[in-house]
């Protein structure tokens, strides 16, 4: 069961009374500024972009189309965001709306019956996930369901000079101009400087047809914006801890650039007292939409989060966001710091950055945009195959040893331009179409260099010495941008107030990462890291690593302490200590930790041996390459007693060497690494 709740009847809406009609049926008291000529221009059968910042109302314009019963049919919206398509269902539902939505993660059955719904006009709005543009079941129903009109929202993922680009948005913009004439198309978006706005236009609109545009101001001035340069990360973690502690009770956000450093940031957060939890995009729906329940209920003070959290965001009492690291453009920064202060009162803005922050931005840009020398690799790979043969996205990664983010992209790419044929299948095949060359403009070297530029815009703006407010209007294109806001540190002073950096070090000295496998044998046990690479004692470990020099005392005695009394050590009685061999490093680096650890465990150590010869593991760049490299390539040097063994390395990154190292052993074995990664550079 969809759950589907019965559409209200309406009387036909009058040009003259619309405004009435709208605050009636949506019970509101007032309209946001371009909400009704949107919808005006809808209802007309126009095609229309709204720019709007957060908060502004858009997903109204597209609800009164929906309810308009003047069109019969389906509004189709198409959102990039799962948990953004239910929560905008459920809106749409508490506005007597017909809706449902249709993603990867709804079920078989639930699909059919929602596509049911949609043929016989049993549904108002479908929200649909742009990538099921090319499934079977799209293109088999789709043709049944009468339209009433196509919703693009967040439209800066159809721009190739948007922030946040995205390849399948190039089907959807096919598909719209496929429609008739007079059928409604909005598209919306918060973040649209002038060459996102002209390119969003000749996507909805090709062969001159009229657009509306309608354009709210991006500048708000009840947001102050701060920027912070720290001297390493730390002391950047005790100036967010300093942030939040100084406005109890108070709703923020705190926006870091990947997954674990959403870790690190709630742990330290939640060691000073302050209520934390972790939000990203590969969480599972339900623990998410759970967490965003509990901090909106106020039982969560902050919310450690990538960019996966914020579209569609609707909490008009957040006060604060502090970002760890700006994004890679200052279009997304405007679009993330434009979810505080949507009450209209005071907000604020902090950005805090470091000189570590460049490594995981500069990851973010190259997956985003692969070179160009991927591309010719791919296409090698494809090109070189038998007539009938075909690849799997995994077998390219391995043949070329690439990140599987740069493959994926590279294929959409391929796809799109016609290059490339992809085949049903678990996983899905790849095969080069015959006869097809790519094209010059595959990748785009405009739009690549474009990214670059914004990443440096991005990477600019910390060094500004004019208004901050204005520098950011003026980024987004607003016509009239502020002289001065009087409320950034730019315009007056601003003081953060002294970072408690102790606090930080006594947190991040009792953050153990777990060490995670995939397809661990059966006698690798668990374990843990010592401390994130350069963060806490992790910066003991970059330090020695990038010296070559054995690890320090502080980093010999956590690594004692830990295996005395973490619960994945503290009950096991060792019988040895093995540490794993160099590849470039000396023996010491690792070496002499492990010999000192045997020592004070009571219990002998060992070297491990190698029986071949390996490739540094950081000159790999695949997983399954790294995999490769060290499968089978390590030895037990004797006949063992031990039946516990305590293994020591220095960094984790993907755990290939640990695993390898694992089968080599006829006993338990329990890992402890000196830190583990957290940005993709990391050696």
């Amino acid at each position: 069961m969809l759950g589907y709740v019965r559409g209200v009847t309406t009387r036909r809406v009058l040009r003259s009374d619309l405004h009435t009609w709208i605050l009636q049926r949506f019970s509101l008291e007032r309209l946001h500024g371009g909400q009704e000529d949107v919808i005006r221009a809808l209802l007309n059968g126009r095609r229309v972009l709204y720019v709007a910042p957060t908060g502004h109302g858009k997903s109204l314009c597209y609800q009164a189309l929906a309810a308009d019963t003047r069109r019969q049919g389906v509004v189709l919206v198409f959102s990039p965001l799962k948990a953004l398509m239910n929560e905008q269902v459920e809106r749409a539902r508490q506005s007597k709306l017909r809706a449902a939505t249709i993603h990867s993660d709804i079920p078989g059955p639930e699909r059919d019956d929602t596509f049911a719904a949609a043929k016989v006009g049993m549904l108002d709005l479908l929200f649909v996930a742009p990538e099921r543009l090319g499934t079977d079941s799209w293109l088999e129903h789709v043709q049944d369901i009468e339209i009433k009109g196509v919703v693009v929202d967040e439209a800066h993922c159809i721009s190739q000079w948007g922030h946040d680009f995205r390849p399948w948005y190039r089907r959807l913009v096919r598909a719209i101009q496929s429609l008739g004439l007079r059928t409604p198309v909005l598209a919306t978006t918060a973040t649209a400087p002038a060459a996102v706005v002209d390119d969003i236009r000749e996507q909805i609109a090709p062969d001159g047809r009229d657009v509306l545009a309608i354009r709210i101001p991006s500048y708000r001035p009840e947001i102050g914006f701060q920027v912070v340069t720290a001297a390493d990360s730390t002391e950047q973690l005790a100036r967010m801890v300093a942030v939040a502690a100084a406005r109890p009770g108070r709703p923020g956000i705190v926006y870091v650039l990947t997954r674990k450093s959403t870790e690190i940031a709630a742990h330290c957060l939640r060691h000073a007292g302050i209520t934390a939890e972790t939000y990203f995009g590969s969480m599972d729906a339900e623990e998410r939409t759970e967490r965003l329940a509990r901090w909106s209920a106020g039982e969560i003070q902050v919310l450690c989060a990538t960019s996966a959290l914020g579209m569609g965001l609707d909490r008009r009492d957040l006060r604060w966001v502090v970002h760890l690291g700006l994004p890679t453009s200052l279009l997304e920064y405007v679009q993330q710091v434009g979810r505080v202060g949507r009450d209209g009162e005071s907000a604020e803005a902090l950005a805090i950055v470091c000189p570590e922050d460049q490594a995981a931005q500069r990851a973010h840009i190259i997956s985003g945009c692969p070179p160009i020398e991927e591309y010719k690799d791919v296409e090698a790979i494809l090109a070189a195959g038998e007539d009938d043969e075909t690849f799997t996205r995994t077998q390219i990664v391995e043949k070329l040893d690439l990140p599987e983010s740069h493959v994926r992209r590279i294929l959409d790419d391929l796809l799109d331009a016609g290059c490339v044929e992809r085949f049903t299948g678990n996983p899905w095949q790849y095969q080069w179409a015959w006869g097809v060359e790519r094209p010059e403009d595959v990748p785009d070297p405009d739009a690549q260099e474009h990214r670059r530029q914004l990443f440096a815009e991005c990477e600019a703006y910390p060094q500004l010495d004019t208004c901050r407010a204005r520098a950011l209007a003026s980024a987004m294109g607003d016509e009239r941008p502020p002289i001065g806001c009087g409320r950034c540190d730019r315009c007056r002073p601003c003081e953060l107030g002294r970072p408690d950096t102790e606090l930080v070090r006594a947190a991040l000295a009792c953050l153990h990462p777990p060490l995670k496998f995939a397809g661990k044998p059966g006698n690798l046990q668990k374990g843990v890291a010592l401390a994130y690479y350069n963060f806490g004692l992790g910066v003991s470990v970059a330090r020695a690593k990038r010296a070559k020099s054995p690890m320090p005392q502080d980093v010999r005695q956590s690594a004692l302490s830990v295996v005395r009394s973490h619960p994945c050590y503290k009950e096991v009685a060792f019988d040895a200590v093995a540490y794993m061999p160099p590849t470039e490093s000396p023996d010491h680096v690792v070496g002499d930790c492990a010999r000192w650890l045997g020592q004070k465990l009571g219990c002998r150590t060992i070297l491990l041996q190698k029986v071949r010869k390996t490739s540094p593991q950081k000159a790999l760049r695949s997983r399954p390459r790294k995999r490769e490299n060290v499968e089978g390539a390590f030895a037990w040097p004797q006949v063992p007693s031990a039946r516990r063994v305590l293994l020591v390395d220095d960094v984790f990154d993907t755990g290939q060497s640990i695993l390898a190292a694992a089968k080599a052993l006829p006993s338990k074995v329990f890992p402890l690494t000196f830190a583990r990664t957290v940005s993709p550079d990391d050696p």
